[in-house]
């Protein structure tokens, strides 16, 4: 993707998965930070196994991995607590990436890296045991029955979060969603290669869990009366 493709703002404009169009200070901030900090993967695989592993070369220390950073709130947040550790972002929709790079920007964040294209195509050319923590934080629940397969949380999944996870690394998972709590529970309670620390639930901002980062996504489902859910899971061998 180049620079000329982010979407120009328009009044009542709404550009699919490109989300509504950007002022032309949201995309030269957005411009600026991808030159340091963005991720283009190569169509060619060839180009795109390449570009990984010159990428991977120059990261030192622990690595983790946020599909679907949203506005930025958690892995900028995560990225200031944790200077030392680099965070890898995906997120498709423009506004969100846009609002995770201004507060790149604004608060000099270096230990970022954002991508905006399909998560697998990194998490599949990543070596095995590279991640320390996987994030998936209220992702799509995608809540009509005919849609589950879109669902991100899928055995499939599952079994690359493992292989790229090094041993004892952690996946973290988050919904506010009623079915898809149970569908987590359900996918997790069958998997012998994950052994589960920690589930919080909470519907009220004094009771988050230690260390949490809240969002406004999170806010919205506060103000929709929703449960939160969080697990903490370890990969095992």
């Amino acid at each position: 993707m180049s620079k000329q493709d982010w979407p120009i703002y328009r009044p009542g404009f709404y550009s699919g998965i490109g989300g509504r169009g950007l002022t032309e200070s949201q995309r030269l901030t957005l411009d600026r930070v991808f030159d340091s900090y963005g991720i283009f993967l190569p169509e060619e695989e060839g180009e795109r196994q390449a570009l990984i592993e010159s990428f991977l070369q120059a990261i030192t220390g622990e690595v983790w991995f946020e599909i679907g950073c949203g506005m930025g709130e958690h892995i900028c947040g995560r990225a200031l607590k944790n200077p030392d550790v680099t965070l890898i972002g995906v997120e498709p929709f423009t506004g969100g990436l846009a609002s995770a790079a201004r507060k790149i920007d604004k608060d000099n964040i270096q230990n970022i890296r954002l991508l905006r294209q399909d998560a697998h195509l990194l998490l599949s050319a990543l070596p095995e045991n590279f991640l320390t923590k996987i994030f998936l934080l209220f992702p799509d629940p995608w809540p009509k029955a005919r849609h589950h397969k879109r669902r991100f949380l899928n055995q499939d999944n599952l079994d690359l979060f493992h292989s790229v996870l090094k041993p004892e690394g952690q996946l973290i998972l988050a919904t506010d969603h009623d079915d898809y709590r149970a569908w987590t529970n359900d996918h997790m309670s069958v998997r012998e290669d994950f052994e589960l620390l920690t589930q919080d639930v909470w519907e009220t901002p004094e009771k988050r869990p230690d260390g949490w980062i809240p969002t406004k996504f999170e806010e919205k489902s506060f103000q929709k009366q929703h449960v939160c859910t969080r697990w903490i899971y370890k990969a095992i061998s």
